[in-house]
């Protein structure tokens, strides 16, 4: 849970991990001291019974709730932007503790000041981050307690007289005229891995790197060659990775940080997600260096601000592992770049990297045009359902083709019109049944769902059947456990979307967090967990390749 480990005591130290300098401000002093003050509440008085918290796991939840004292005082910062966008999507500045309704009142609420309801909340988040392969934490938890209360007595004793942390405003600034991709792209990481609210993805990421070294071991990945994979599957999560807290990526937080009257709001907004594959150097052009990905034919122009041509690179010829993220017009290259000079024949022989035909998926357009009326159409073709159940692969390509032929027929086009419209949906569905299959994997004879996002268009997921108690459903299963509805709301093919369809639709049991209000919290906060749960799966996939 921490970066390091000390005495019985938190030092300077480890509360600069918490931050973007190494070097304190006047401030880090102060905190440090309020810091240990609420370690000894945390180590003394620690009451909230379902849990147990080791000395390193209780240093990190008092860094953690001075953080969040130190980001109110001094904001704007990460509070200030997850509570209004709360607000945004819910109507109300946090989940679960509604200052006037819902399960718990919890008084009025001051969005830029301190509130005991944050503390509740972020304590609920903390401890069912920590325990999140153990089981469901329910809020009833930290209403019970008094642990929220102490710590906010603390807090609110020292308010009026604690400092700005001046350092971390200047990092939460941007210069328009001066700021470069490197600058946005180490911000990004910053906060979308080790920043106070956020870092726990940070320790996620290094989870997942300790287990793909372990596999690497076996395999026997040169030593050389770790530094750089470990540097750019960092660089490649912070760019791409959506946070637990609403669904969020990096350059979302940044974004509204800076808010939207920024020059830089809307460019950083619209931040791509980097492309890590293999690529063949073409060559140079005024201001870009020249790359074609192998597998997809995708001609990249990356900007020579962030690249200087491969040393020793053959135009044609040179193939090199890379990743690059698109930005302002044009991409830039992040991370690292390894070159392959002694294999003249390895463009040939990548070219047909099956996990990279979906790196630069594309949308087909016929898909999002009137997407109203093809959802007006699958109901006619689904007899008034907006979800149907097949039995394999071949039968949901042709589910899929069989509707859009029926939607065409609905448009009344002439001939040559129709024609001009169905030509590439066949042409798509036709590269569909020749593609890898992300959705189906190996095992083409599963039953599989096919549902109609109004916001998206059609959506497959196949494993899922048994669990939906539907008449048109012949692989429903009523003896699977309860529990199994919440690894449904978490299946990685189904979009938020789909799950608050699943739920409004169906009679589906064990949907609850533990404790006697336990349905009604997750319910009336489904949304915002099915984020919490799914993080970038919560929303569709595009998986064309056209």
């Amino acid at each position: 849970m921490s970066k390091r480990k000390t005495g019985d005591a938190i030092y300077l130290e480890q509360w600069l991990d918490f931050h973007p300098y190494m070097r304190p401000a006047q401030s880090d002093y102060y905190y440090l001291k309020l810091c240990n003050e609420f370690y000894a509440i945390l180590k003394d008085d620690f009451d909230v019974t379902e849990f147990e918290l080791s000395s390193d796991e209780t240093k990190c939840l008092a860094c953690f709730l001075a953080c969040y004292f130190e980001d109110v005082i001094s904001g704007p910062g990460l509070w200030r932007v997850f509570t209004r966008r709360t607000k945004e999507l819910y109507g109300t500045w946090l989940p679960f503790y509604k200052p006037a309704n819902g399960p718990y009142f919890t008084g009025e609420y001051f969005p830029e000041e301190i509130n005991y309801a944050d503390i509740n909340f972020l304590l609920w988040y903390f401890f069912s981050i920590l325990r999140m392969d153990e089981d469901q934490i329910s809020p009833e938890y930290i209403v019970d307690s008094y642990l929220p209360g102490k710590v906010f007595d603390i807090m609110e004793r020292e308010y009026e007289t604690a400092p700005e942390n001046l350092h971390l405003k200047q990092f939460y600034s941007l210069d328009p005229e001066q700021a470069s991709f490197a600058d946005v792209n180490a911000k990004v990481r910053w906060i979308g891995l080790d920043s106070w609210l956020l870092y726990f993805t940070g320790i996620e990421m290094g989870q997942m790197i300790d287990e793909m070294m372990e596999e690497e071991d076996e395999e026997s990945l040169p030593e050389k060659d770790r530094e750089g994979f470990v540097y750019d599957y960092i660089d490649s999560y912070a760019m791409s990775h959506c946070t637990r807290l609403l669904a969020m990526r990096g350059n979302e937080w940044l974004a509204r940080i800076l808010g939207s009257g920024h020059p830089l709001y809307a460019d950083i907004m619209a931040m791509g997600t980097k492309k890590s594959g293999n690529f063949l150097y073409t060559g140079e052009e005024e201001g870009f260096v020249l790359f074609r990905h192998l597998t997809t034919g995708k001609v990249l122009n990356v900007n020579s601000l962030s690249i200087d041509p491969p040393m020793n690179a053959i135009p044609g010829i040179s193939v090199v592992h890379a990743g690059f993220t698109f930005w302002c017009g044009s991409w830039w290259f992040s991370g690292s770049l390894a070159i392959y000079h002694d294999e003249p024949d390895l463009a040939e022989l990548l070219k047909d990297t099956k996990h990279e035909a979906f790196l630069f998926p594309v949308e087909p357009e016929w898909k999002s045009v009137d997407l109203d009326g093809q959802g007006r159409a699958f109901l006619k073709y689904n007899r008034g359902k907006a979800m149907a159940f097949v039995a394999d692969r071949k039968e949901a390509l042709g589910f899929v083709r069989g509707f859009y032929l029926f939607y065409i027929d609905s448009l009344g086009l002439r001939r040559r019109e129709r024609r001009a419209r169905m030509d590439p949906i066949l042409s798509d569905i036709r590269d569909a049944a020749l593609t890898p299959d992300e959705v189906f994997g190996p095992d083409e004879e599963n039953p599989a769902m096919i549902f109609f996002n109004p916001e998206y268009g059609i959506e497959v997921v196949s494993d899922y059947n048994d669990l939906i108690p539907d008449p048109d459903n012949p692989w429903y299963d009523p003896d699977m456990p309860a529990e199994n509805s919440l690894h449904l709301l978490n299946a990685n093919g189904i979009s938020g979307r789909w799950a608050r369809y699943l739920v409004e639709e169906y009679d589906l049991s064990g949907l609850a967090f533990p404790g006697e209000k336990g349905s009604e919290i997750l319910l009336e906060n489904l949304d915002f967990m099915l984020r919490f749960w799914k993080e970038r799966y919560y929303y569709p996939e595009i998986i064309s390749t056209r």
